[in-house]
This record gives structure tokens, C-alpha cells and sequence, in this order.
């Protein structure tokens, strides 16, 4: 498995509800029938917004691959390749950041914009696949794209949703 982000639309009153809706729509995805582990934000945190994780130091620590000297090990001249010589690294876990979670009304246009033909282009690249491995009579290839195509055509939530609107059961972002 890989990382994949998805943009989740639900309905909620405040902030506090639509961490709660959304957190109990993937509950029900957890554990290996969608993913095996979500964070809101995570590696896409400010994708809506512009907020750059990387420059928050509250998402730096000491670094132990150069032991927080910022040097290489292996060639002191050169800055460490994991801290770019800073003596400071990325942590895996992020600090919280609020604009992960906003009302769809204040990052529509970006939403949109993140989304672009993502659906389209899914469509289009699982009828290659099935025009290519129908040819090839390779059926466990036939099948996932066919797989890929009806989870588009049906608009179930996957693995390759780039957003989902829990109340209108869609991967669609709503007028």
C-alpha cells in the first residue's frame, strides 16, 4: 500500500462535528477494507490553503542521522541529506493544523481546482487498461481495471478517491 489523500465532505455545524462525521464515516473504511491507517491532513496538510508543513518548526526535531550537527556522516563537507544541514528534521507525525479541516465554502475553488479531471481521467485510463489486458487475455489485470471502472461509474468511496461527499454518496464535489 501507498499514501493517498482524500478530500472528505461532510455536514457539520462547526469544526469540532465535522471531525467527529468524518472520523466516524472512515471508521467504517478502517482496518484494511479501504486503507489501514488515516490522518486528517497528514503528508497532504494545507493542500487547500497554501500552509506549508515543512517551514512549521513544530514539525522539526533533533536529527539523528547527523546527530543534530547538520554534516553528513560520511563526507563532513556535505550537509546532512536528511535535515539538508539544518541539525533539524521532519517528524513523522505533524503538528495539527486547523485548515485541514474548513468549510467547503472557503477552499470550493481549490477543491476544484486539487480535483481537476481526476474523475474523467480515471474513467479513461481504466477503459485502456481493459482495452489493453482484454487483448493480452490477462485476467487479473482485466479485472481490476474493470474493478477501477465500476468504482468510478458507481461512485463508491476507494482508495483512489481524490474527494468524497459522505451525504450524497458521491466522489463529487456538490454546486
Amino acid at each position: 500500500m501507498g499514501h493517498t489523500g482524500t478530500i472528505i465532505l461532510v455536514k457539520a455545524a462547526n469544526r469540532r462535528e465535522a471531525i467527529k462525521n468524518a472520523r466516524d464515516f472512515l471508521a467504517a473504511y478502517d482496518r484494511g477494507r479501504v486503507y489501514d491507517y488515516y490522518r486528517l491532513g497528514g503528508w497532504w496538510s494545507g493542500l487547500l490553503t497554501g500552509y506549508t508543513p515543512r517551514d512549521n518548526p513544530a514539525n522539526r526535531e533533533f536529527c539523528v542521522s547527523c546527530n543534530g550537527t547538520g554534516k553528513n556522516r560520511s563526507n563532513a563537507n556535505e550537509p546532512c541529506f536528511q535535515c539538508q544541514g539544518t541539525g533539524k528534521s521532519l517528524k513523522w507525525e505533524w503538528a495539527r493544523y486547523k485548515g485541514d479541516v474548513m468549510p467547503l465554502s472557503d477552499v470550493k475553488d481549490n477543491v476544484l481546482k486539487c480535483l481537476g479531471n481526476w474523475r474523467d481521467d480515471e474513467l479513461k485510463r481504466a477503459n485502456e487498461g481493459i482495452a489493453k489486458y482484454e487483448k493480452e487475455g490477462d485476467e487479473s489485470m482485466l479485472g481490476w481495471y474493470l474493478l477501477k471502472k465500476g468504482n468510478r461509474l458507481c461512485d463508491l468511496f476507494t482508495w483512489y478517491s481524490a474527494v468524497y461527499d459522505v451525504e450524497e454518496e458521491s466522489n463529487s464535489v456538490p454546486d
